[in-house]
């Protein structure tokens, strides 16, 4: 506030009649006696009109013109604070207050420093009448509403004190409302009819500080508010400070200095945090690769024995061609005896020579393997049929090590008969060589009735597997381990699994003689449908049969998939021994249709089709450009095999025939010599049998 506007609402031309300015500006002589206005007994008593003829103003004011001025007495004079226009309350402000917002003196040698020295006060000089407000007339006092700050300044507007003038001490914004200014500040006419407020001065609310922070904001930053204000820390508690001002001088710089801490703290952890991250991605990157090296180094290791193996049972089974390329197949670096053993194959190959003549390859076929005979051939009803027409299971074992003595190798139709289709669908057949060593010579095997009669297995005849049945196994299964068994029930009525037929036996022989398997080869599997295949009853009539019903039949036929796939991926070849074992040589050729038209009903949709008839009953059709052989080839029919006791196979362009030489009771015991070369029949039977009967 500048020192001049103590007086801003007084209006001398209203209130005394003048015009200070005019007064100022003429030619009057003398100058008002500023010593004989000091001299002045306020607290004497006064007559209700001022004189100022003791002043040298009578004429200069109009004389009795001049309208009556109330003056106050002296003590509401004094008490009248005329730097901040508002009634002065000891206590509340100090000297220091004074000198630092406002300069109430220019320099001048006559201040003697007391701020209340009327002389002082008087000596200073008079602001141009023109500046000040006419309160009358801008602002009447019914209207007169709106805060003004404590100097008598006009209210603050917003835009009105810039940041500058702020910072040199100017109005500070929010320090004064409205309600502080109106209880602070008295509603004036004039400077001589103004009247002391009576309304108590509201205390201005402090802001409250966090101790915390003022424990820390007086030890670390109370010099340094100090000086960014001006003022000695003493002056500073005194001083009166907007909230404004107050945030920016006491709590912004720490919390400044806090989020400065903060983030530099986040950098630092962040960075820290950054290279332990990166280290632990090294880290866990090098134990990936580490990991992923290992298990590459296992992965190739496992593969380099799987693909040894494997080409091991390619070279033992006489496929040198695959066993090479096996070898070839590894992803790896080659090892010294990788190409060791690829030398062998190759130079073993070189040694494998052509059966020249695949007519006289025999096919051996067996029924059903009797597992007990002790039942079997004792059986009242069928035990001379058993010991006349089937082989027990330790005699196909003393079998199949007499053929491995003597050399034979297990092969199949696809060993040596190539199969060609044109566009027209229409197939051909060709020889194609099978390759072996010198010494060997191939032999085929076939099971027929693997379908398990109820009359072999059920001595109740309800139609389940009883200590009754004749000692045969009732059907094939896969084990837990994934091994094709059988199952039977045995003289104490126990069901029992195990190598109690051809097929689990022959997969024993061959995991211990890999050798005897040509390429893979299996034995050929023939079953009749009327009774369904493998021990499944799969025929709908078992539907309709209150016993066994639905369920059953959903049952019988998921255990005969089952069987046939593991099978089927085995090698071995599915046939078909008739539907109802018929003797096709018997029947015409619609009856063979009638036949093979249940084989597709019921058998078909489960085992799938096949293209090899095993005739039943030692039966053949005997011409091959007949009737029946167009209803078997209409039928999808290219292999047929008949009986005989001499080996013959022919292919022909159109299909293959062949004769099989059954391995039984009868023929070990009345005609061995069919056999001369493969086995010794009299080593081979079974003591139990007896005396056998002859075959008719």
């Amino acid at each position: 506030m500048d020192k001049n506007d103590f007086d801003i609402d007084f209006d001398f031309e209203k209130e005394l009649g003048f015009d200070p300015k005019e007064f100022l500006d003429s030619d009057q002589d003398g100058d008002l006696d500023l010593d004989e206005l000091q001299n002045i007994d306020l607290d004497a008593p006064q007559d209700d009109d001022l004189d100022l003829s003791q002043f040298g103003l009578d004429d200069e004011l109009g004389g009795d013109d001049m309208p009556d001025a109330d003056i106050p007495s002296g003590d509401e004079f004094m008490d009248y604070d005329m730097d901040t226009e508002t009634p002065y309350e000891p206590g509340s402000h100090s000297e220091d207050d004074y000198r630092e917002e406002e300069p109430l003196y220019d320099e001048d040698p006559g201040y003697d420093g007391d701020p209340y020295d009327d002389a002082d006060i008087l000596r200073r000089p008079r602001r141009d009448a023109e500046e000040q407000p006419d309160y009358e007339e801008q602002a009447p006092e019914d209207d007169y509403d709106e805060p003004r700050n404590p100097y008598g300044e006009p209210p603050y507007e917003e835009g009105q004190y810039d940041e500058a003038a702020y910072d040199q001490g100017g109005y500070d914004q929010g320090a004064y409302d409205q309600e502080d200014y109106e209880e602070e500040q008295p509603k004036k006419k004039g400077f001589l009819k103004g009247k002391k407020s009576e309304k108590p001065k509201r205390e201005a609310k402090k802001p409250t500080m966090p101790p915390f922070f003022q424990k820390f904001v007086s030890l670390y930053f109370g010099p340094m508010i100090a000086e960014m204000s001006g003022m000695t820390p003493e002056a500073e508690g005194k001083r009166r400070r907007s909230k404004q001002r107050i945030f920016k001088e006491v709590y912004l710089p720490p919390l400044i200095l806090f989020v400065a801490c903060v983030l530099v703290l986040s950098a630092i952890v962040g960075s820290i945090s950054t290279a332990i991250r990166g280290k632990l991605v090294n880290n866990e990157k090098d134990r990936q690769e580490s990991i992923q090296a290992s298990e590459e180094a296992d992965r190739q290791q496992a593969e380099y024995q799987n693909l040894l193996a494997e080409a091991e049972n390619y070279a033992k089974g006489y496929d040198y061609d695959k066993a090479i390329e096996a070898l070839d197949s590894y992803t790896g670096e080659p090892s010294q005896d990788m190409v060791t053993l690829k030398g062998a194959y190759a130079q073993a190959q070189k040694q494998l020579v052509e059966v020249k003549d695949i007519t006289g390859i025999p096919n051996l076929s067996f029924h059903l393997l009797i597992a007990d005979p002790s039942r079997a051939f004792v059986d009242k009803e069928y035990g001379g049929k058993y010991n006349q027409n089937f082989v027990t299971i330790d005699e196909f074992q003393k079998i199949l090590d007499s053929l491995y003595s003597n050399n034979y190798v297990l092969v199949d139709f696809d060993s040596f008969v190539e199969v060609s289709v044109d566009l027209s669908g229409n197939e051909s057949f060709q020889i194609k060589p099978i390759l072996l060593p010198p010494e060997k010579k191939p032999v085929m095997i076939t099971e027929t009735l693997v379908n398990y009669f109820n009359y072999m297995i059920d001595g109740d005849k309800d139609n389940i597997p009883d200590a009754k049945g004749a000692g045969f196994a009732s059907r094939l299964l896969v084990d837990a381990a994934g091994d094709i068994k059988a199952e039977m029930v045995d003289k104490d009525g126990q069901t029992v699994v195990g190598d109690y037929d051809l097929v689990p036996i022959l997969e024993n022989f061959i995991k211990a003689h890999p050798d005897f398997s040509y390429r893979g080869a299996r034995a050929t599997l023939a079953v009749t449908g009327s009774e369904g295949i493998f021990g499944y009853r799969i025929n709908t009539e078992v539907i309709s049969d209150p016993k066994r019903g639905q369920a059953y039949y959903d049952d019988q036929v998921a255990g005969a998939k089952e069987i046939v796939a593991a099978l089927q991926a085995k090698g071995y070849t599915l046939a078909s021994f008739t539907y109802a074992n018929r003797s096709y040589g018997k029947d015409n050729a619609n009856q063979i249709t009638e036949d093979l038209t249940k084989w597709d009903n019921q058998i078909v949709p489960v085992m799938g089709g096949t293209n090899v008839m095993i005739f039943a009953q030692e039966a053949d059709i005997g011409d091959y450009t007949g009737t029946k052989y167009k209803a078997l080839y209409d039928k999808g029919f290219r292999y047929f095999v008949s009986k005989s006791d001499k080996p013959y196979t022919d292919v022909t362009n159109s299909y293959v025939r062949q004769k099989r030489l059954m391995v039984n009771g009868s023929n070990m015991a009345w005609y061995p010599g069919m056999f001369t070369g493969m086995f010794d029949c009299p080593s081979v039977m079974n003591s139990l049998r007896g005396n056998v009967p002859k075959a008719k």
